[in-house]
């Protein structure tokens, strides 16, 4: 998003059922959710004035006998604490305002004080409007905020968006602007608006049970990338979830947040990702855990006698590129060395080339899909991508193809349909036809 200020992005946390029967042994004592509820207090009290520098501060409430400068005051919120969604209100007073000025309303972060300003805390702030207020001269309003919506610009044309705040200690702030015409959120204006005056309310509690999204994800990338690294799995999908945490259930351990990341057949996993429950909670909410915060038990393996992705792959392939290998001079990307090359004596590698114009080309062999198809006893479906690199030859004389090829449990793979790679579909579905090698 686009913005005068940047919303924190408040992720969607689909939380799973069930993960799969083999990962559950993992626990050592049974699961129980996170202790994240409707009695989250943050662990500071006593709200702390937001410092604003740089900007004009409002009496907030105003003297009885006003300055002629411009002022704005923004009262108590209509009540200290508020659950996650609700709506909250507030009343907002001006004094001394000049013509064709307006007025514009966020919500911020309550910190703690000056050395923690620069934490990063889970969820979303920032302007509560969509088109700043028009105001002059003398006046007072009520205004009332549905806790579900902030603006946004997600193609850079003003929306509002559906973005609940989240468990913490907030502020509601209004800046008083020197114009009528603000651009909230989207491209900024050239001539940027100066606030001339600004209020910010009393701190307030949101309670409740918090977007975990953020936590979910953090611990499945940890278990992936300690995967990864020991070798275990060349590929993310190999795990249950995603990179969003989609299919993750989370659950408290002593004084612990940790998920379970199963495998996807033929993988069986006893992965589990934990971080301290304490490193997620800050004076003014939740707050994004660090992978150094984060162990990671278990490991990925292959269910005996089955066939690796890695090993399908291999063999797919093989499969696949033999009609093409002929065609191309290298079945990898060549040195300089291996093509023939040599500047001393070639000159100019751009005038050589186009003299050898096949000199330097080689086999592209990637993969797009690989799918396990239990239903075919453990079979893989995996299309393999066959393309003509490098060289200086004419589109006309090269080929890109796509080769759609069945690897049976022993091993055994057949090439079963080729099509164009830019062209039409496969004429059968990779994922829910039944294959058999002939």
């Amino acid at each position: 998003m686009r913005g005068i200020l940047k919303l924190s992005i408040l992720s969607i946390v689909v939380i799973g059922t069930a993960i799969t029967a083999y990962a559950r042994h993992i626990a050592s004592e049974a699961p129980r959710a996170p202790e994240f509820d409707q009695s989250f207090v943050p662990r500071q009290a006593a709200a702390q004035p937001r410092r604003w520098s740089g900007k004009v501060e409002s009496t907030c409430p105003m003297p009885a006998s006003p300055p002629r400068d411009p002022a704005i005051c923004i009262a108590a919120p209509d009540k200290p604490v508020y659950a996650r969604g609700d709506a909250i209100g507030a009343r907002i007073s001006w004094r001394n305002v000049p013509a064709n000025s307006s007025f514009v309303l966020y919500l911020v972060r309550d910190q703690p004080d000056e050395e923690t300003a620069s934490i990063r805390y889970l969820g979303p702030t920032g302007a509560l409007v969509l088109r700043a207020i028009p105001v002059s001269g003398d006046g007072s309003m009520n205004f009332s905020w549905n806790g579900r919506e902030f603006a946004c610009a997600p193609a850079d044309g003003p929306m509002l968006c559906q973005q609940t705040a989240d468990v913490g200690r907030y502020r509601i702030a209004a800046m008083l602007y020197d114009r009528s015409a603000v651009t909230i959120v989207g491209w900024p204006d050239r001539d940027p608006p100066i606030v001339i005056a600004l209020s910010t309310s009393p701190a307030f509690v949101v309670r409740g049970a918090p977007d975990l999204g953020e936590i979910v994800r953090s611990l499945w990338w940890a278990a992936m990338d300690q995967a990864m690294a020991q070798h275990e799995i060349e590929a993310s999908s190999i795990l249950v979830g995603d990179m969003t945490g989609r299919g993750l259930k989370l659950y408290q351990r002593g004084a612990r947040i940790c998920a379970q990341i199963a495998a996807n057949p033929p993988y069986r996993s006893t992965l589990e990702a934990c971080a301290p429950k304490a490193v997620m909670l800050g004076d003014a909410g939740l707050m994004p855990i660090k992978k150094a915060d984060i162990v990671v038990t278990g490991h990925v393996t292959v269910t005996a006698g089955a066939l690796s992705r890695a090993r399908a792959i291999v063999l797919a392939q093989a499969v696949a590129n033999k009609p093409y290998r002929p065609r191309v001079a290298f079945d990898h990307q060549p040195s300089n060395e291996e093509s023939g090359y040599d500047y001393q004596r070639d000159g100019d590698y751009q005038v050589w080339s186009r003299a050898h114009p096949a000199a330097t080309t080689y086999l592209g062999d990637s993969i797009s899909e690989a799918i396990y198809r239990p239903d075919l006893g453990g079979g893989w479906v995996i299309v393999v991508n066959e393309i003509m690199a490098g060289g200086s030859l004419p589109d006309s004389q090269r080929f890109a193809d796509k080769v759609l090829v069945f690897v049976s449990p022993d091993g055994k793979a057949c090439a079963l349909e080729t099509r164009k790679y830019r062209g039409d579909p496969f004429a059968q579905d990779p994922k829910t036809v039944k294959f058999s090698c002939p």
